[in-house]
């Protein structure tokens, strides 16, 4: 039997979402509806929980559910419109190919630096920058690893699982500032451990990739093959001209730009966009190009990222749909009274279970923020576990199942860039979520004795 990510062949990304759609319309007919009746507030505790007239969502209803899931998500559908738009004017003044072809060269030999360097790259740019607006860097890090000897998937989790690391723990990230606040805890406090827990979890998952790349590399297993032309190395190297080196010098400069507005807290979809915008056409002032050239172009890297950019939306119904059928609150409600029958001793690990549980309803950050940390304070505080315990369950929570469930808006947008199908993801990826939850598991326990 062959097991390797080649022989994984399975439903599109946007199938996939189309699918869980029509499945949690089904739940709406099967689970009770009912909601949490904020206090004068605003705030929601387990008392305030209401049953309510079951509402269930019929098949008439969904059109409208996802034209309004794209209105409600507009602004970061068009973010990918003007993002790939620009990346696909830099590719075409062949500047990157030659700083991939440079890369190769500094490469010989030290294939687990380079995994190693790069994932912390991404690692490093997703503390400021949402994992949605990295996609765009794909098909380069695929192109510099096939060359390498690796495979799709390789390149794929580089950039995808660096993001993650830093969205799983978000030492100085909005997630973190949001379940705070919820709390009455200090903006960004007990950073200090969350960052040991960025680097355990990172340390797991480079090692994890480097083991699989080389089992591709030495061809131990079929890796899973580009599924789509890449951008091709250029052999008269990086910087051959002033153009060249000017051409990436504006597009570090770029992402510095977005670092640092994301570093304020001030990095919005709108910014990004504009900001992309002005490199593009400084790129192609730099580069000469005609005004016609530079249109076309951008209309047609804009365009392959239009699958991504419908995903966005069509995920969103889903949690219209939780919203329409009055289920949402009801699940939450139902496993924060499970963990009222835990035992103190582990009800901190057992929080980060809950959470992924109904991480998998509530898949947007903030929205699961609003809905548990409200109920798992209290709960943490009658069990007498810190409070940052409660905020760093959410965190892990809500991280870890972007990156595994079929129906995250993140992640089926970097499988369709990619072109990895979801089951090729899930053979990859199911041993490192084993990996993670365990290690997730662990951190909770010790993090109830370090911040007690």
């Amino acid at each position: 039997m062959n097991n390797s990510p080649k022989a994984a062949k399975g439903l599109s990304a946007t199938a996939l979402i189309l699918i869980f759609i029509l499945v949690a319309v089904c739940f709406t007919y099967m689970i009770p509806a009912g909601e949490f009746a904020p206090g004068s507030g605003g705030e929601v505790s387990s008392d305030s929980f209401v049953w309510t007239e079951k509402r269930p969502v019929s098949l008439s209803a969904l059109p409208e559910l996802i034209v309004q899931s794209f209105l409600e998500n507009a602004t970061v559908i068009f973010t990918f419109f003007f993002v790939g738009g620009s990346v696909g004017i830099m590719v075409q003044t062949g500047a990157m190919q030659k700083l991939v072809s440079w890369l190769l060269k500094k490469a010989k030999g030290r294939h687990f630096l380079m995994i190693a360097g790069f994932t912390g790259i991404f690692t490093f740019l997703s503390l400021n920058i949402a994992a949605r607006y990295l996609v765009s860097f794909v098909p380069f890090i695929i192109a510099f690893f096939v060359t390498l000897g690796y495979d799709a998937i390789t390149g794929l989790a580089v950039v995808l699982l660096g993001s993650a690391m830093s969205y799983c723990t978000s030492p100085t990230g909005l997630m973190t500032l949001t379940a705070q606040s919820y709390v009455n805890l200090p903006p960004l406090s007990g950073a200090g451990f969350r960052w040991v827990c960025l680097l355990v979890l990172w340390a797991l998952t480079v090692g994890y990739i480097y083991i699989y790349a080389e089992k591709v590399r030495k061809k131990k297993i079929e890796g899973y093959p580009p599924q789509e032309e890449l951008p091709k190395p250029d052999d008269s190297g990086a910087g051959s001209s002033w153009r060249d080196w000017a051409i990436i010098g504006i597009y570090l400069v770029t992402i510095g730009f977005c670092v640092y507005y994301g570093s304020q807290g001030a990095l919005s979809a709108v910014r990004m966009s504009a900001v992309f915008m002005v490199s593009a056409v400084t790129i192609a002032l730099v580069d000469k190009t005609s005004p016609n050239h530079v249109v076309d172009l951008y209309i047609q890297s804009a365009g392959r990222f239009f699958a991504p950019a419908m995903i966005v939306g069509f995920a969103g119904t889903i949690a219209l749909v939780w919203e329409r059928g009055g289920i949402a609150d009801t699940i939450v409600y139902g496993l924060t009274l499970s963990l009222q029958r835990i035992p103190d001793a582990v009800k901190a690990p057992a929080m980060f279970i809950i959470q992924s549980l109904i991480n998998c309803a509530i898949v947007p950050g903030a929205g699961q923020a609003a809905v548990t940390m409200p109920l798992f304070g209290p709960a943490a505080e009658l069990a007498g576990i810190p409070l940052q315990s409660a905020v760093l369950s959410f965190n892990f929570g809500d991280g870890i199942g972007d990156f595994i469930l079929p129906y995250s808006s993140v992640l089926v947008s970097y499988l369709a860039v990619s072109g990895v199908s979801y089951r090729a993801w899930w053979q990859f990826i199911r041993k490192l979520f084993v990996i993670w939850i365990a290690a997730a598991f662990f951190l909770m326990y010790v993090s109830a004795i370090v911040w007690k």
